[in-house]
């Protein structure tokens, strides 16, 4: 079973909140070097036009990124199984684990949480969480911003994934650590 479409989902809310990011740092770090450098604060309609242009096209460009690694990841990964394990449901997902950012594949087989990473990492490695040590999962926000993460938690470690229909990836979750 496919979870999510072939992309890490960004909902039209996460969309306006990334753009209004964008747009409030471009404004206030122009708004710095000018005074910074020129002494002087030029008119408001000035960084607010400019930032309206830099947040649409930044969010845009970052969107369509997205959107276009993550469909090839989809297509071409695929997710190295032990022997005798069954492939129950899977998606794209990025995993953070500690600081670090690792694009790829996550799945789920009958007793294990299985993330594989895509060839363009730095580090590639499959990451296998038995789910009877799940100690706890949870939503949560990625970059303090998108409502697409799922924390993972165990005495060991820490990890969060990045996912698309994180609702769906919840339930299924929760239902196996039960």
């Amino acid at each position: 079973m496919k979870i999510g479409n072939d992309t890490i989902g960004i909902s039209n809310g996460d969309k306006v909140k990334l753009v209004l990011f964008f747009f409030v740092i471009y404004v206030l770090i122009m708004l710095g070097f000018d005074w910074l450098f020129d002494g002087a604060i030029k008119s408001w309609e000035n960084y607010l036009l400019k930032g309206l242009i830099y947040s649409l096209l930044l969010s845009g460009l970052m969107y369509y990124s997205i959107k276009t690694l993550t469909k090839r990841v989809e297509l071409k990964l695929q997710i190295p199984l032990a022997e005798g394990e069954e492939l129950e449901a899977y998606g794209v997902a990025n995993m953070f684990l500690g600081k670090e950012a690792i694009g790829g594949k996550l799945g789920i087989t009958e007793d294990t949480l299985v993330f594989h990473s895509h060839k363009f990492n730095i580090q590639r490695s499959t990451i296998r969480i038995p789910f009877e040590d799940i100690k706890s999962i949870k939503p949560c926000k990625v970059m303090w911003i998108l409502s697409n993460g799922i924390e993972v938690r165990t005495d060991a470690e820490r990890c969060v994934f990045v996912v698309n229909d994180r609702k769906a990836w919840l339930e299924v979750i929760k239902q196996k650590i039960k």
